[in-house]
């Protein structure tokens, strides 16, 4: 049940966002969980970005053909490769996040 309310509570505030953002556990590939969750991401009328993490531990072959697959089935705005851990790709992302969102107010 857990997992239905985050899922459905995701799906809420994905209506609300300028971009959606998908991380995709590379490691992990291309699993049923994904797959459903890819399609139901046309029902998301923003632009939707999708980032593979984890790439310093899959080879660049898996990787190219998770990024083929994951895109085959829904197409996306950008496809990011980084590593969180090693911070391979993330200057790229964060430069791409601060041009594609508008300004808005800081939180209080």
């Amino acid at each position: 049940r857990l997992d239905r309310a985050m899922f459905a509570s995701a799906w809420d505030r994905a209506g609300d966002a300028d971009l959606v953002v998908l991380v995709i556990d590379a490691q992990r590939g291309l699993d049923q969980s994904l797959e459903v969750l890819l399609k139901h991401l046309p029902e998301v009328r923003h632009p939707i970005v999708a980032i593979l993490n984890k790439i310093d531990q899959v080879s660049k072959p898996e990787l190219l053909r998770l990024a083929t697959d994951v895109s085959a089935i829904r197409p996306f705005e950008r496809v990011f490769m980084l590593s969180a851990l090693t911070g391979d790709g993330v200057a790229d992302l964060k430069s791409y996040l601060a041009g594609a969102v508008p300004p808005g107010p800081w939180p209080p």
